[in-house]
């Protein structure tokens, strides 16, 4: 069995948390940057879009999930 601190699972906006000039963030987290930060010690191994039991999760221009392996 794999031991699960190799892995990592997001469920993320895809574009960010969405913002406007009097709130929300100053910069969104997009799958661009998840990636981008776990690259170097692991391994995308999927990424799609995410769903709500049978339709697509939608809001906030959809949602990913994706999981990493620990790299060797």
């Amino acid at each position: 069995m794999n031991d699960w601190r190799h892995w990592v699972y997001l469920l993320q906006a895809r574009k960010g948390k969405e913002s406007t000039e009097s709130k929300g963030v100053q910069q969104p987290i997009r799958f661009e940057d998840y990636n981008a930060m776990l690259s170097s010690s692991h391994a995308l191994v999927h990424e799609g879009d995410a769903y709500e039991a049978i339709r697509r999760m939608a809001k906030t221009g959809g949602y990913f999930q994706a999981v990493w392996s620990k790299k060797a």
